[in-house]
């Protein structure tokens, strides 16, 4: 196949034009996009107070918040609703250990020895 012919100055374009990119690349690379920030753990706590698993989905974790909203809410039901108190807090504190699991945040006095 036949030489395309560029100049010399077409030719030194290019190569300046690959040596942006490759920097642009390395500063992407040393740099990568801002995480998404995460959500607000008071938020879904309250949702989960209101309405029992929501507070899971608005953390990404949907499994778990239909598993509560559906066996949390039978076992209530079928007790008449004397566990519901129980089914409550027990989400709570699974909601708490969800959130720190994923988030790597712990709530409460920080230098306890």
């Amino acid at each position: 196949m036949p030489d395309p012919g560029l100049s010399d100055a077409e030719k030194a374009r290019i190569r300046e034009e690959e040596h942006y990119r490759a920097q642009i690349r390395a500063e992407l690379q040393e740099h990568p996009s801002t995480p998404k920030p995460r959500p607000s753990y008071w938020a879904g706590l309250l949702l989960n107070l209101v309405i029992l698993g929501v507070g899971f989905m608005t953390i990404g974790e949907w499994g778990l918040g239909l598993l509560w909203l559906f066996a949390g809410g039978a076992l209530s039901l079928m007790s008449g609703g004397t566990l519901w108190p129980v089914v409550v807090i027990v989400m709570l504190v699974h909601y708490n250990g969800t959130y720190v699991r994923k988030y790597g945040v712990v709530f409460g006095p920080k230098n306890i020895k």
